[in-house]
């Protein structure tokens, strides 16, 4: 089934060890037509307000509970590499 990306936008994260953050954006690679990128707002966690998570770190997203399951602790997310605002165009 095909979904609109702007659909997960929001969606929590869900660690496995518990919330992170939200999806805010994507790194797309439009070569492949494939998500390269989540770009996850936590500032609850990080000085710095969003960082990369890896698509390859996904499972199926829930769209029921609007969340994005990945296998990664918190704390594997908290060391992904950090996005600075400006480098996000919406």
């Amino acid at each position: 089934m095909l979904r609109d990306l702007k659909n997960i936008e929001g969606f929590a994260i869900e660690a496995i060890d518990g919330r992170f953050g939200h999806v805010r954006d994507f790194y797309f690679d439009d070569d492949a037509w494939v998500i390269r990128y989540l770009v996850v707002e936590a500032r609850k966690w990080l000085s710095s307000p969003m960082v990369l998570v890896s698509s390859l770190s996904m499972d199926d997203v829930n769209w029921d509970l609007d969340k994005v399951p990945v296998r990664l602790t918190r704390e594997q997310l908290l060391g992904s590499p950090h996005v600075r605002a400006c480098a996000i165009i919406t």
